[in-house]
């Protein structure tokens, strides 16, 4: 129990580098894939959005009272009435998840032929609002190494800010969500919440463990899709490459990727290989040492 003031319990709130805001469409989110702690990495259903703005992250709650009076115009209880919830997220990306947030998840066509983000062509169609439910996830890092992670179960758009386009300053696609109640986010009083925060301490590797990375490949049409279960950890990049099987690197904790072979990991997870060939993944830090490490074997790919 704290006794006296603590200022390591004053937070700021900071996006991890890995990503701030992860959105689902909540009709694919299964509960066996709904976050429950702030601990457990996300499921790869939950796709970033990318940089948010300065203003960062503003949630807002609502509430309206009933007041009953005695017959001499005591007030004698008060009932709240309404709540209401918010999240208003200012994105600063021009990318697939924050068009379908702005316009709506099946508002905006996405041309995967080429991986890299600036070389793919986007379709937003501008109409009534879409209502279907999404899920979202928020991650922050506050003080004391610790991550807050909050679940949106079941976000609405509320409303979206005016795309201003100038040379002076970035464009934002400002995104207010309401945050409907949910069945699947109880309060331990029973009553439905709409929103639930997690927060506990980064979960760090101890030193010279190699983490490994759980990979899975899928067929698509002229290739193949790679999935990782786990999120990049903090203040760590995603590469990969493709090798014959059995010309696979072998990879240790702390060894450097010099090799020109390892490439980005692409934002959809979507590569092009031969059946059989295995994708490596890893996870290094800014001087390429590894951190985490995880393969799969290529299908054929789709027709």
């Amino acid at each position: 129990m704290a006794t006296s003031g603590n200022p390591q319990n004053v937070s700021f709130g900071k996006g991890l580098s890995s990503g701030c805001v992860y959105r689902a469409p909540t009709r694919l989110v299964t509960d066996d894939k709904l976050p429950k702690d702030a601990a457990t990495p996300l499921d790869a259903i939950f796709k970033p959005c990318g940089l948010i703005g300065e203003d960062g992250i503003t949630n807002s709650s609502s509430t309206d009272t009933t007041s009953v009076t005695d017959m001499d115009g005591n007030t004698v209880m008060t009932v709240v009435s309404s709540y209401s919830e918010t999240y208003e997220i200012p994105f600063l990306e021009l990318n697939e998840q924050v068009l379908k947030a702005y316009y709506g998840e099946d508002n905006v066509t996405v041309d995967d032929a080429q991986l890299d983000e600036l070389l793919r062509k986007y379709t937003a169609w501008h109409t009534f609002p879409d209502t279907e439910p999404t899920t979202y996830v928020l991650e922050r890092l506050i003080t004391g190494n610790r991550v807050k992670r909050t679940v949106i179960d079941r976000g609405t758009l509320n409303s979206r800010g005016d795309i201003q386009e100038h040379s002076s300053d970035p464009v934002i696609y400002d995104v207010t969500l309401n945050a409907n109640a949910s069945s699947r986010i109880p309060s331990p009083t029973g009553q439905l919440a709409t929103s639930v925060d997690y927060i506990a301490p980064i979960a760090t590797t101890p030193a010279g463990t190699l983490t490994a990375l759980t990979v899975t490949a899928a067929p698509r049409t002229g290739g193949q899709t790679i999935t990782v279960t786990q999120t990049a950890g903090e203040g760590l990049a995603r590469v990969y490459r493709i090798d014959d099987a059995g010309k696979e690197p072998a990879i240790t904790y702390d060894v450097e990727l010099g090799d020109p072979k390892w490439v980005a990991f692409p934002a959809n997870g979507q590569v092009t290989g031969a059946e059989g060939q295995i994708a490596s993944v890893a996870d290094i830090t800014t001087d390429k040492h590894v951190r985490a490490y995880g393969k799969a074997t290529l299908p054929a790919a789709g027709k």
